[in-house]
């Protein structure tokens, strides 16, 4: 008999490819240098800032910073994770 996975086995799954794929980004930003001085061309200065862009966007979403931050009512204690939210309220409630 097969027994389905579970929300936690599948959970733990992505949890340590995940950790993988951050041992491997680490290592080689760590130990290899994609662009000798000599030679470094305007491409690879696009290269590394679209990655920058793609960690901070998940390091915003993971930290609720950036785009992904929290907007509080000025009014009441209230928190919000969109801006939509936040209108919708001040109209309901204020």
């Amino acid at each position: 008999m097969t027994t389905k996975p579970t929300a936690l086995d599948a959970y733990m799954g992505h949890h340590a490819a995940t950790l993988a794929l951050l041992s491997r980004i680490t290592e080689h930003f760590a130990n290899h240098d994609d662009s000798p001085a000599e030679g470094l061309t305007w491409a690879h200065v696009g290269d590394i800032a679209e990655t920058r862009r793609t960690l901070q966007e998940l390091s915003d979403r993971l930290f609720s910073e950036g785009e992904y931050a929290e907007v509080a009512c000025l009014r009441c204690s209230a928190a919000f994770g969109t801006g939509v939210e936040l209108a919708t309220h001040y109209r309901a409630a204020h």
